[in-house]
């Protein structure tokens, strides 16, 4: 019926809003359900992994349920653990057998020399990590010949080209490693490595080889864990549709990878349309590659668009996002996943304080030693607890980041109350208070003296507000605040002027002028700031001086001086 309902596009911002929401706790769950897979290279608690399933509200079809997908993939892992601890024996006990040497290079030697048939040129070395293997080979010839043993039968210019293509990769996962036949003896009858394998070689001077670590160690996740995303792509089954099933399953492994490993959108299309890629548009017919390309170059452009896109926390909360996402709608759900953390970054900002309001440092007045320390205290909780909020808000659930920001908010008011008062109460110096400014250039025999001068004046001048009533101060912040300059003259004439004036006429002060800063915030309509300015001068030398001095009109306000 006309009239009923709220507008479309209301009514989409509140949908895509509840969820996210929604999408935000299983993103909070499934990272804290990896965080603690890979936490230990023995085994996870399965009641740990039971605990964090549990937090993972339910779809409302059974047979679309994340919970048992993820429970799923919980028992997948704990079964390639224990392939992996198996393996890792039978290759320590061959390694103590032949060399009675069971390091990480020693089985580097023998998987190597196992799979090519010859000594590696460079050192190599294989370890296990998780459920999965890393075998390290620096030396390029050696990465490139583990890599594809058969390259070397290859004629000289063809293996060059080969070479170079290889090069551009810093590493390659292998869900089964064999280590070939022919080249098997008794002394080196290893067994095929099936748990997964990292191959890495020290990468291009522009990406780190953790970065090599975490691109290969997202495919073991991809392969082994979520079956090359078998739930969102669609299986492989024979059929005309079948190039274009695989394609999506290849091209989504290498952008969630290229996600984890922190690459901008831009470097993750000139890769996955660069030449190393090629061959896998060759299927294709010419409209399938087209979309295949827009695609890719539509999730470079929202990868690239979020500001925070770099944060690490950013990152896995996004591949939590985009796991079981088609890669034809990637882009979308990266835009609608940076608009909803750019939501809450711009709450934990509205939290904020001003320069203003976070002073530099105190008065060294001992009276206010105590006072200091606490705001000292207060200072440091709000922002260790603001830099918590910024850096988790990606993992959060949306019911843990309300906790955190009401935190956050009782920390703002407890660092503003103490800061807002001179005992027993209403005057505040915010950070960068005092300017000295030379009028004119001061020279150094008689600068020293007038700052000095100008210090002391200032010291009086807080000793003398603080001496006002609450009552008077909060007469006077609502008069100065009324916007009548006439009302401010006046409530000036009533004790507040002299306590500004007579300070700075006693260490000979001149050109007093007293003025209010307009345009306050809303939150502190409780108070009013002053700008104080006076001129220090010896002969034709002038030293200027610029105070500002907030009032609080609070009676309840207890806290220190401050001072920059």
């Amino acid at each position: 019926m006309p009239g009923m309902g709220k507008p479309s596009s209301e009514r989409r911002e509140f949908w895509e809003r509840t969820y996210m929401d929604r999408r935000q706790e299983i993103v909070s769950a499934l990272v804290e359900f990896e965080r603690l897979l890979s936490s230990s290279d023995t085994g996870v608690d399965s009641r740990l992994l039971d605990i964090v399933i549990a937090r993972i509200p339910d779809g409302p079809k059974a047979k679309n349920s994340i919970r048992e997908a993820v429970r799923g993939v919980a028992n997948e892992y704990r079964a390639l653990m224990r392939t992996a601890q198996r393996e890792e024996r039978v290759l320590v006990d061959h390694a103590d057998r032949k060399f009675r040497d069971h390091s990480p290079r020693a089985l580097g030697y023998m998987v190597f020399v196992a799979r090519t048939g010859r000594n590696p040129v460079g050192t190599v070395e294989l370890v296990r990590k998780e459920a999965y293997f890393i075998l390290t080979c620096p030396n390029p010839a050696d990465y490139n010949v583990f890599y594809n043993p058969s390259l070397e039968t290859l004629p000289a210019a063809e293996f060059s080209k080969k070479v170079e293509t290889l090069l551009g990769h810093g590493g390659t996962f292998h869900t089964l490693l064999t280590l070939e036949r022919k080249h098997r003896t008794e002394q080196y009858d290893l067994p095929e490595i099936t748990s997964g394998t990292i191959v890495a070689k020290m990468p291009r001077e522009d990406v780190s080889f953790d970065t090599v670590l975490d691109h290969e160690r997202q495919h073991f996740i991809n392969h082994r864990l979520l079956r090359v995303f078998d739930a969102s792509e669609g299986p492989l089954i024979a059929g005309k549709d079948q190039p274009r099933i695989q394609i999506a399953r290849l091209l989504k492994d290498e952008i969630i990878a290229y996600v984890r490993d922190g690459r901008s959108g831009d470097d993750t299309m000139g890769h996955l349309l660069g030449d190393i890629y090629a061959g896998l548009f060759r299927s294709l017919t010419a409209d399938e590659g087209a979309s295949f390309r827009q695609t890719i170059a539509t999730f470079a452009a929202a990868l690239d668009l979020f500001p925070h896109a770099s944060e690490p926390a950013y990152r896995r909360a996004l591949i939590a996002h985009l796991v079981d996402v088609r890669l034809e709608k990637i882009p979308h759900r990266i835009e609608m996943a940076a608009e909803y953390y750019g939501g809450l970054i711009r709450r934990v900002e509205s939290l904020g304080l001003s320069s203003d309001d976070i002073p530099e440092k105190a008065t060294t007045s001992p009276r206010f030693a105590s006072d200091r320390q606490r705001l000292r205290q207060s200072q440091r909780l709000y922002l260790e607890l603001r830099k918590r909020c910024m850096d988790e808000l990606y993992v959060l659930s949306p019911k843990a980041f309300a906790i955190m920001t009401e935190d956050l908010r009782i920390r703002r008011a407890a660092v503003e109350r103490d800061m807002v008062a001179l005992r027993p109460g209403g005057v505040a110096v915010p950070s960068g208070t005092v300017h000295y400014v030379d009028a004119k250039r001061t020279p150094e025999p008689t600068k020293p003296a007038m700052e000095r001068a100008s210090k002391e004046a200032f010291e009086d001048i807080l000793a003398r507000l603080t001496e006002l009533s609450p009552t008077e101060r909060t007469t006077f912040v609502h008069s100065a605040r009324s916007g009548s300059e006439e009302a401010f003259s006046q409530a000036l004439a009533r004790g507040f002027e002299d306590s500004i004036v007579m300070p700075l006429l006693k260490r000979g002060g001149e050109n007093v002028e007293i003025h209010r800063i307009q345009n306050q915030a809303a939150d502190d309509a409780n108070s009013v700031v002053l700008r104080v300015e006076a001129n220090f001068s010896k002969l034709d030398e002038i030293y200027k001086t610029v105070y500002r001095i907030r009032i609080h009109g609070r009676p309840d306000h207890t806290s220190p001086v401050f001072r920059s």
